[in-house]
């Protein structure tokens, strides 16, 4: 019974702290599925984001002046997505707006930088701390400054648990009180 009571405080809090994200993620334009799992603090900058489903955002910030599509199933883990910067070649010195999209099954490690233009391909990983100034190929894994190619992924992350990932363990809990509260369901 206590592990029951655990398991609905915790998804509550889980629950409430998302709705509060989302909902203000939405009075910014942000355009999130409801799967969008928002984690920590997330600076998020006005202008046009999507973010699709099954996708997890931790600590990072968002630019999406320029426009930012990201895709489902991506991980984002305390990155920087930048999409406007100075025409330094101006003597005005005003600021350009590039798109960024980030593929489906992406995903952007701890302290990575992807400057404004740049299009991260479907399943293509970004090393820690890297900083794209270009293109990334489909299934392809980039590290360093600026960021280059040194392999390429077999597969993507289809079968993984992104909400286990994210920290968040319900399915697994509420299937073992699920089975001590009403027997084994076979």
């Amino acid at each position: 019974m206590l592990k029951l009571i655990i398991y609905l405080f915790n998804f509550s809090h889980f629950y409430l702290f998302q709705k509060w994200y989302h909902f203000r993620a939405q009075n910014k334009g942000v355009s999130l599925a409801r799967t969008t799992i928002i984690k920590g603090k997330c600076q998020i900058e006005g202008g046009t984001i999507s973010i699709g489903p099954e996708t997890i955002i931790q600590s990072s910030f968002l630019d999406g002046r320029g426009g930012l599509t990201i895709g489902s199933n991506v991980i984002i883990d305390q990155a920087t997505i930048l999409t406007a910067q100075h025409d330094i070649d101006s003597p005005l010195y005003p600021t350009v707006y590039f798109p960024v999209e980030i593929g489906d099954y992406a995903i952007i490690y701890y302290h990575s930088i992807i400057l404004p233009g740049c299009k991260i391909g479907r399943g293509a990983v970004v090393g820690a701390g890297a900083v794209v100034a270009h293109d990334v190929p489909d299934m392809a894994v980039v590290v360093g400054n600026p960021a280059c190619v040194i392999r390429y992924r077999k597969d993507v992350h289809s079968e993984c648990d992104l909400l286990s990932m994210g920290g968040y363990n319900f399915r697994k809990l509420s299937k073992k009180v699920n089975t001590k509260l009403l027997g084994k369901l076979d």
